[in-house]
């Protein structure tokens, strides 16, 4: 922990080695009330900045920011900046002029005069917007009328299409009652009871000459050879009440709800965090003394994250695998001889145990590795060991 002194009020502060560069004020009083009044250098209006923008803001708003660089050039030393932040690719820009070089356009209000292609009317168009023909969308929608869709955009737009409704007066919204509401086993279907005439029979077997049925050529599940074999064996008395329980299992949960998707996730939410005595603890099968918890409380020391800063420092802050590509970019701090092992091999039980153990804070037994190298590496850490002392030692050389 270190001690800092507030810059408005001068109170002393107590914080982690780790918030020592951002925490400057004691409290969110001093940080709104440490504010200077400043002149927008585009519109002239007065605006409030925070004492260590002081120098930095010169426009009350981005808008401001943008209208004032509109005509000018940039300058050898922020296209070198962006260079640096690009890792020095070049996006094919330098050497050419934009499309609104010499524009003072674009946000000032130029706009392009052009006519419909369907309608014959006069439109304005932006110059982003130099390729379109139709004036609006319903001329659009009128001149692709008589043209065939192909299977690819059909299947997109009944996918775009799915769960919404084309009115809302048909729409059936929370609190209005169904038409069908009460009529459960009265209503019928149109033809319920009614007699079709020798004509209209003839007509319905003419139609569905041709036609293939939908299950011919399916597998089911009916076995001859199995059916023959148990052709006139009898049943047990177990057997049998085994399939009356299940019969009337069926019967009862008939017409019931059951749990829907939703539910299911209430009731797993609900009980998330309970702890179950029963199991947890000692009592668990992979309970090993409570390693876990002093392991997760060395990890948040203060000197076990310079342990790892130093690491990095060290390795310039890149994966040190032989067969890395380089492109991952979350880095960890990996133990060339195990974590678990130093901690049973000196009996650490309590965190200053810990601090005070060397080997734990060792530089030579640690180093960078990638996410994807990081996963590769364990359960085979005695294959890699000899690997990694080498590396450690060339980087020390050097």
């Amino acid at each position: 922990m270190i001690t800092l002194k507030c810059k408005r009020c001068g109170k002393e502060i107590i914080t982690s080695n780790c918030l020592r560069t951002r925490k400057k004020y004691c409290s969110k009083e001093c940080r709104k009330i440490s504010k200077i009044k400043k002149v927008c250098q585009y519109c002239g209006k007065n605006f409030e900045v925070c004492l260590l923008k002081k120098d930095t803001a010169k426009f009350c708003s981005k808008e401001c920011g943008w209208k004032s660089r509109i005509g000018k050039e940039q300058s050898k030393e922020t296209k070198n900046k962006i260079s640096i932040a690009n890792g020095g690719k070049n996006n094919g820009m330098y050497g050419k002029k934009a499309w609104n070089s010499g524009l003072k356009g674009f946000r000032a209000g130029i706009k392009i005069k052009k006519i419909c292609k369907l309608c014959r009317k006069e439109f304005f168009v932006t110059p982003c917007d130099d390729n379109r023909i139709f004036c609006s969308r319903n001329c659009l929608y009128i001149s692709k009328r008589g043209i065939k869709l192909l299977e690819e955009t059909k299947i997109k737009i009944s996918i775009a299409n799915k769960g919404k409704h084309n009115s809302l007066k048909t729409e059936f919204k929370k609190g209005l009652i169904p038409w069908c509401a009460g009529t459960k086993g009265l209503v019928g279907g149109w033809n319920k009871g009614k007699k079709m005439s020798e004509e209209y029979r003839k007509k319905l077997s003419i139609a569905h000459i041709g036609q293939i049925c939908w299950c011919k050529g399916l597998k089911t599940g009916y076995n001859k050879k199995q059916a023959d074999k148990l052709r006139g064996r009898k049943l047990s008395k177990e057997h049998v009440e085994k399939i009356r329980k299940n019969t009337i299992k069926w019967h009862l949960l008939k017409g019931k709800n059951f749990i829907s998707d939703a539910g299911k996730k209430r009731i797993s939410d609900a009980k998330k965090g309970i702890k179950r005595p029963e199991i947890s603890g000692e009592k668990c099968h992979l309970w090993k003394g409570g390693i876990s918890k002093l392991t997760d409380k060395i990890r948040k020391i203060d000197e076990y994250k310079e342990w790892r800063f130093s690491i990095y420092k060290r390795d310039w802050f890149i994966c040190k695998m032989p067969s890395c590509d380089k492109i991952e970019k979350s880095l960890h701090a990996h133990h060339i001889k195990k974590f678990s092992k130093i901690i049973k091999e000196f009996n650490i039980k309590i965190l200053e145990d810990a601090i005070n153990c060397k080997e734990l804070w060792d530089i030579n037994n640690g180093i960078t590795l990638c996410k994807k190298c990081h996963e590769k590496v364990r359960q085979h850490e005695k294959e890699y060991a000899p690997l990694f002392q080498e590396i450690v030692k060339l980087n020390s050389i050097i």
